[in-house]
């Protein structure tokens, strides 16, 4: 859907030729030339074309008719813009369909794939757009930081990578298992687990990392900010 498409065809015989494009049997309109072309072809151009060329003499029909098939347009295509010093917004071609989920970084951009892998790109400076092993398969939601990146598996257990300054992408035993939802801040991350209670681990310069009481059981959702 959206790309051009043309006809062409090669007739030798008595001068003049004219000529005659039909769909399915059906003559176009001002389609008498030797070459018919659509633009920003639609899924009702799909279909058989023909062209009878014709002179004082007689007609002849083209056989085989030419088979237009339109395809729609890809579903879960990822769309970036801003700025894009380091590529982040330049999205790559796996991410251009069956993407279920985005995430972005700083300077780096996320998207969780309908098979469970997880594509990264802008800047690989910290490591956070080095997708491993652990994240290219069986994963069910991403969260990205400031400089690092963050899955959780459907194990129910968290992989992170990237910047670790802080201790941002060691997961700490309690994200292991039994997550339910991850979050990633500039510099830490927070994971709920299935029991409704919080784990956060990284940077807690401002007490981020350190969950209240009120936070320990009952939570159904988490967020991470800066």
């Amino acid at each position: 859907v959206g790309q051009n498409a043309s006809f062409v065809v090669v007739a030798t015989g008595t001068a003049p030729l004219a000529y005659q494009w039909r769909k399915e049997g059906i003559n176009l309109s001002g389609a008498t030339n030797t070459t018919y072309s659509l633009t920003g072809v639609q899924t009702n151009h799909a279909g058989s074309y023909t062209v009878v060329v014709s002179n004082s003499v007689g007609a002849v029909t083209s056989a085989p008719p030419a088979v237009l098939t339109v395809n729609p347009p890809p579903t879960g295509m990822v769309v970036a813009w801003g700025d894009n010093t380091t590529s982040q917004a330049t999205v790559p071609v796996a991410a251009q369909n069956g993407v279920i989920a985005i995430a972005a970084g700083y300077y780096h951009t996320m998207a969780l794939k309908s098979d469970g892998a997880v594509i990264a790109w802008g800047t690989a400076a910290d490591g956070q757009t080095t997708v491993p092993v652990a994240a290219q398969s069986g994963v069910i939601a991403i969260s990205a930081g400031g400089y690092h990146s963050v899955a959780l598996k459907n194990d129910g257990s968290v992989v992170a990578w990237g910047l670790n300054n802080f201790g941002q992408t060691t997961v700490p035993a309690a994200a292991q298992s039994g997550v339910t939802a991850i979050a990633a801040g500039g510099y830490h991350t927070v994971a709920l687990k299935n029991n409704g209670s919080v784990v956060a681990w990284g940077h807690s310069g401002n007490g981020q990392t350190t969950v209240p009481a009120a936070a320990q059981s009952g939570v159904t959702a988490i967020a991470a900010g800066g």
